[in-house]
């Protein structure tokens, strides 16, 4: 279960994904905190809440026996690979579904 603000991250975050792009990459931080900023210009979002936000989430969903999230089952170099996991068991998990896409609605893509 995501929160509002978990769920609009991740969608901003992961919109490639919900697009169906033939090779998705997650946005940086900073890219997913001004689009979020764009959305929400009074919720005080910054590149390290989003980073926190999606952390949390990806913690909790390790701890409850989803692989590849962590650095520790990933391995160095990480990059983009545990967002990139995250986003895509969202996805598999129909956790996150392109539907939600509609809460971007008014967000310059």
């Amino acid at each position: 279960m995501l929160t509002d603000d978990e769920r609009l991250a991740l969608v901003v975050l992961g919109r490639r994904y919900l697009l169906h792009d033939l090779r998705p990459q997650p946005l940086t931080w900073k890219e997913t905190a001004a689009q979020l900023t764009e959305l929400q210009s009074e919720a005080g979002w910054n590149a390290k809440r989003v980073e926190r936000l999606v952390t949390a989430v990806r913690i909790r969903l390790s701890r409850d026996g989803v692989p590849w999230l962590t650095r520790e089952e990933v391995g160095e170099p990480v990059g983009n690979t545990l967002n990139d996991h995250l986003l895509r068991e969202l996805l598999l998990s129909t956790t996150l579904v392109p539907p939600d896409l509609a809460l971007l609605d008014g967000l310059e893509l």
